[in-house]
């Protein structure tokens, strides 16, 4: 890649915050400021993107957490 001393956990970390990024930045735009990196890569993993988490928002008339959100999405309830 280009960097002296760089370490295969170093790369792996890298990557993983580029490629949650997009997720991420969408996700505290609509309301989910303090989302971790970890929740972010959770989000992500399980297919929550922001217009996932925005029909949830509006079906249950609040805003689900992360947690709530995945649940929703792995069971198929895509808030229609």
């Amino acid at each position: 890649m280009g960097f002296p001393g760089l370490t295969p956990s170093t790369a792996i970390e890298s990557a993983i915050m580029e490629s949650t990024r997009p997720t991420s930045a969408a996700l505290q735009e609509i309301g989910y400021a303090g989302i971790t990196l970890t929740d972010a890569i959770r989000a992500r993993d399980h297919g929550v993107d922001a217009g996932f988490a925005t029909v949830g928002q509006r079906r249950l008339g609040r805003t689900p957490t992360i947690d709530e959100l995945i649940r929703m999405r792995d069971s198929g309830d895509a808030g229609n």
